[in-house]
């Protein structure tokens, strides 16, 4: 972090390996290793002014300065390149980027870098390295970087988010169908997850938050938390005895709304403590569960239970609630719940009311003597 913060003009030094044998004593492979780069340092990615370290550009500009020439023979080419060139102190990095042939008679692989310059942030990196692959597999070289195996999972990791939260959501639609009541909330559960992941991850990018797989694995596993929110105002919503749409969202929030919240604020303190340390790791780990815990509350007491009073499941009827009273349990000691209110009340009495005296006890009415529990 602290080298992207203070030198964030250059990025990595690139190697372009040329892995076949070749006459580079020829200046007709002299200007074709030229053309090839050309074409690399006229990429975005290149530095400008260009930065190329070529070991050949040194090399002839020695036999210039020595011989006089650079128009040798192979043995003489060869010859020098070894015994002179190669074995001065300022020269001698050159020999990690040549492979000479056992007989030490000609160059079998070389390889040459240039210097990339603002390469800030994972999607540039990876663009870069796509460029210069595209670039390289033109000329029949093979580019390196030691930071391209890391740079290789951001191609992936896109379609490998989605694929997984897609996976992750089905598997939470099956559940959410077998213990929320009504399948229309289960549906909308799922719809709302979708939400928040679509607002964590636009707002990450605001957040300087990349992409890569620590914050895929961390989204994946937050969907478990952005589910109870929905999840459990959901079923408190179909559960709910009102009639009206709008009554049992209240309901819902009043059942379900304060012990939400301690949730929500206990996950945010535990991982506050991350945002302190230096680590990327750390710090991605803790802005992707904040935002998740954050737009989740959000959805859970603002959005979500305005969509419930809008497309939620109506509650029973007159009828169906006259019916529900026909069929209640009204055995001494049983337990039910007002259709009204939600209260609980159970039955400790029970007996026969004889207000007409012409009344036979077949037909005579029930009086049920409740109380509040």
């Amino acid at each position: 972090m602290k080298d992207r913060q203070y030198f964030s003009l250059y990025g990595p030094e690139v190697s372009f390996t040329r892995p076949s044998p070749d006459s580079y004593w020829e200046r007709a492979v002299q200007k074709k290793v030229d053309r090839e780069i050309a074409d690399v340092v006229v990429s975005r990615y290149a530095s400008s002014p260009p930065i190329v370290t070529w070991w050949l550009n040194y090399y002839l500009s020695y036999l210039n300065f020595t011989r006089g020439t650079t128009d040798i023979s192979n043995t003489t080419f060869m010859k020098i390149l070894q015994s002179e060139f190669l074995s001065q102190d300022k020269y001698a990095q050159f020999m990690l980027d040549i492979r000479f042939s056992e007989d030490n008679s000609i160059v079998e692989a070389t390889r040459f870098f240039v210097q990339t310059s603002h390469i800030a942030g994972a999607t540039l990196e990876k663009d870069m390295m796509v460029e210069f692959r595209d670039i390289a597999d033109k000329h029949g070289l093979v580019p390196y970087q030691p930071l391209f195996v890391f740079y290789d999972h951001y191609l992936a990791v896109l379609s490998n988010t989605l694929q997984n939260i897609g996976i992750a959501l089905g598997v939470m639609l099956v559940i959410a169908l077998l213990i929320i009541p009504h399948p229309w909330c289960a549906v909308l559960v799922v719809l709302t997850t979708v939400s928040i992941f679509v607002g964590v991850i636009g707002l990450m990018s605001f957040w300087d938050v990349d992409l890569d797989f620590i914050t895929m694995i961390t989204l994946i596993m937050c969907i478990g938390f952005s589910v109870d929110f929905s999840a459990h105002i959901t079923y408190a919503f179909t559960v709910s005895r009102s009639k009206k749409r709008d009554d049992r969202s209240v309901d819902a929030l009043y059942q379900l709304g304060y012990p939400t919240v301690q949730g929500a604020l206990s996950t945010i303190l535990a991982v506050v403590p991350l945002s302190f340390v230096g680590s990327y790791t750390f710090r991605s780990f803790f802005k992707t569960i904040f935002l998740v815990m954050v737009l989740s509350l959000f959805h859970g007491f603002v959005v979500f239970p305005v969509v419930l009073s809008v497309v939620g499941v109506r509650g029973k009827s007159e009828a169906g609630q006259k019916q529900h009273d026909k069929e209640l349990d009204v055995t001494e000691g049983s337990v039910f719940v007002s259709y009204e209110t939600g209260s609980k009340y159970q039955i400790v009495k029970r007996m026969r009311d004889r207000r007409s005296p012409g009344v036979s006890e077949d037909d005579s009415d029930d009086f049920t003597s409740i109380v509040y529990v």
